[in-house]
């Protein structure tokens, strides 16, 4: 059943969340929770999980020895800890104990997952009350949990393939188009559609340019035409926010909640007006090394970026910064061309 149900899909994420729903099920068990071990090797991502009807949710990041540091030696060799009642549980300290209790966990099982020799992740079956768990049904969460890891890392080079073929597609398109001299709208507009296409919930995503004077950032491309009149002439400085402090310090600038975070207050009723919550920017760099620009991209609930989100738009900044700088010189060139001719007109009068 679960080789069945993880086949056809497209997403780590979902693999992780249907393996935890069968296999608490099959269990009959109150939650499942896959929990990633973080690269700091001392805390957990809660992650994907399944509960069952009225039994709460675990969200955020937990530290590990909260809940027995005696215990994690064990889990770190590979070795899945199995707790009948933690109340009755020698191995587990009273503080450990108090902490599984506001969880609501009294037995549970932890089968971790190590990959080249380092614990990356932890399939968790709790319940809500003391339980004997069996030797077939602990094998059985090992084998979901290897199984889920594989099927997981499938789909996420699967994943990768296909983004990078959508890619490479949209680069293909914006680059002929640069180079036979269209708009600098329709080529930017090719890169931001694309962007938001490949990432999850579909951002709304801008290319903003400096003007100039290098003071200020017009919009060229991506958001409605009264937003873009909104933000005409936003400020580049260190003092500035989202795409003008990215185009100023050419760091990218990521605002998970634009709601709570205090450089935005001015700008809170235009993020209303526009329903998103989180804004992250990305400095667009000249080849000269110079910031000529930002990328920013809209979310309408809240984020917090990761290493795939952040390595993807780099990609769509580099191409960017490709047809931009193309662009640039072709306007000086022009205007190169111009001034010459201008000033032979002018010598042609004497």
């Amino acid at each position: 059943r679960l080789s069945d149900a993880l086949q056809p899909l497209g997403d780590p994420a979902a693999v992780r969340r249907a393996a935890c729903r069968i296999l608490g099920e099959r269990l009959g068990a109150d939650r499942v929770v896959y929990a990633e071990v973080l690269p700091d090797d001392m805390h957990v991502d809660m992650g994907e999980s399944w509960l069952a009807p009225g039994v709460a949710a675990l969200d955020g990041r937990l530290r590990m020895a909260d809940f027995g540091a005696s215990l994690l030696p064990r889990l770190r060799s590979g070795s899945p800890l199995v707790v009948d009642d933690v109340a009755a549980s020698d191995a587990i300290a009273p503080p450990a104990r108090e902490a599984y209790r506001r969880l609501g966990v009294a037995a549970y099982v932890s089968s971790p997952l190590l990959k080249d020799g380092r614990f990356v992740a932890n399939l968790n079956v709790h319940q809500g009350a003391p339980r004997r768990w069996t030797a077939q049904e602990v094998a059985l969460i090992g084998e979901t949990a290897e199984r889920t890891w594989a099927a997981a890392q499938q789909t996420r080079a699967e994943t990768a393939l296909r983004r990078g073929e959508a890619v490479l597609a949209a680069q293909r398109e914006a680059l002929v188009i640069a180079l036979s001299g269209g708009p600098l709208e329709r080529s930017l507009g090719v890169l931001g559609r694309c962007a938001s296409a490949l990432l999850d919930e579909r951002p709304r995503t801008a290319f903003f340019l400096a003007n100039p004077d290098g003071a200020s950032l017009r919009h060229v491309v991506g958001m409605p035409p009264d937003y873009a009149a909104a933000v005409d002439g936003f400020v580049i400085g260190p003092n500035s926010l989202a795409c003008g402090l990215a185009a100023h310090s050419g760091e990218a600038v990521i605002t998970p909640d634009v709601r709570i975070d205090p450089p935005w207050a001015p700008w809170r009723d235009l993020a209303a007006r526009y329903a998103y919550r989180a804004c992250w920017s990305f400095p667009i760099r000249s080849a000269e090394g110079a910031f000529v620009g930002a990328f920013s991209l809209y979310w309408s609930d809240t984020r917090e970026a990761n290493d795939s989100d952040v390595a993807l738009i780099g990609l769509f900044v580099q191409s960017a910064s490709i047809i931009i700088a193309r662009d640039m010189e072709g306007k000086r060139r022009q205007k190169a061309e111009d001034d010459l001719r201008e000033s032979e007109a002018r010598f042609r009068q004497f």
